[in-house]
């Protein structure tokens, strides 16, 4: 998902990535009745939780750190086992790299 797209998907729920968090808007991507403003970790702790309910799909729960590129299966680390990058900064630098390219 590119910076500034919007997606509705279903049940009148909208997404959107602004670079750093991915935002939930309710009933209206420009006007919404509520929105969510996910981090790393919570869309870290979120996709464990639907990993857990979506049967056969757990061998895609892994994480690449941006940094190093050592990917991992521990989604609960805080940290990059390899390089020590905290897991909360992995959406800030795959922005500064979108920006320089």
């Amino acid at each position: 998902m590119k910076i500034g797209e919007k997606r509705h998907i279903g049940d009148g729920v909208y997404v959107e990535y602004d670079g750093y968090h991915v935002v939930l808007k309710a009933n209206s991507p420009d006007i919404p009745t509520d929105t969510i403003h996910l981090d790393a970790h919570v869309q870290i702790a979120l996709r464990d939780i639907l990993v857990e309910l979506l049967p056969g799909k757990q061998e895609e729960c892994t994480i690449t750190c941006p940094k190093c590129e050592t990917t991992f299966e521990d989604t609960s680390k805080l940290n990059c086992p390899e390089c020590g990058l905290p897991v909360d900064e992995f959406s800030l630098i795959r922005q500064r790299r979108i920006r320089k390219e």
